[in-house]
């Protein structure tokens, strides 16, 4: 038992028992916190959030509520994430995208491209830089391929090399290593 206003029993919520006498906890909104640090809080009120040993009225942004025992407690969400929950990004912060094949923010940088808020591969085989916003026609293409309407590849019967593009033949040839 411990004593409070005068009154021996067990200490009431708001406060510890601290060598048979009963202190109140430091923060007004803490149920129960640890003998040794008042300041600090273990289980906090119905309608408040506990981050890190406070209790708060709403959660800090880029964090996410979990039950813990009592409490519900605000966690951080991962690097990039402006709104999560436990598993995965629900929006990045400004500047980052969704990595296509995953739930993590990320800057999109070439040959890597956003699509809304998706950081999309370019899917064409052998290219360098796909068509903005496009992420299926290329625009250049790697050393060794040659671009030919969106995709990369050798040039076919009535094209030739030029550069990194396969330019027409002329029309009186079928095939040609020039315009002329």
């Amino acid at each position: 038992f411990s004593l409070y206003n005068n009154t021996c029993g067990t200490c009431p919520e708001h406060t510890v028992d601290v060598n048979g006498e009963c202190y109140h906890c430091q923060q007004a909104k803490c149920l129960k916190c640890p003998f040794d640090d008042l300041s600090k809080c273990e289980i906090c009120e119905e309608g408040t959030f506990k981050y890190k040993e406070l209790c708060v009225n709403e959660c800090p942004p880029y964090h996410y509520v979990e039950i813990e025992g009592k409490n519900k407690v605000c966690k951080p969400c991962k690097d990039g994430c402006a709104t999560c929950n436990a598993t995965s990004c629900i929006t990045c912060l400004d500047g980052l995208y969704f990595y296509e094949y995953s739930n993590d923010c990320i800057s999109c940088t070439l040959p890597s491209q956003p699509i809304g808020d998706t950081c999309r591969e370019c899917s064409v085989e052998g290219c360098a830089y796909c068509v903005e916003g496009d992420p299926d026609s290329c625009r250049v293409c790697k050393p060794g391929f040659n671009l030919l309407n969106g995709k990369c590849g050798d040039c076919p019967t009535g094209y030739f090399e030029d550069g990194l593009i396969c330019s027409e033949c002329d029309s009186k040839c079928v095939d040609c290593d020039s315009l002329y």
